[in-house]
């Protein structure tokens, strides 16, 4: 699972941050669209969230699915 090992490793590569935003942002946009129901405000949740997790990354602890 290439979540799992980012996290773990916790290293902020350009490229791994990237490959984890392009598998899961298709998953976590659409369930901001369905709270919200306006496209615009969806993809700024969505970005937000992103920019927190990336930005906290290091105090993650795995209970779950990352998503």
């Amino acid at each position: 699972m290439f979540e799992k090992k980012l996290v773990q490793k916790l290293i902020f590569d350009k490229e791994e941050i990237e490959t984890l935003i392009q598998e899961n942002y298709s998953c976590i946009y659409r369930y901001c669209f369905y709270q919200v129901r306006n496209r615009e405000v969806a993809q700024d949740i969505t970005q937000d969230e992103f920019l927190k997790f990336i930005k906290e990354m290091d105090r993650y602890k795995e209970y779950g699915k990352l998503k």
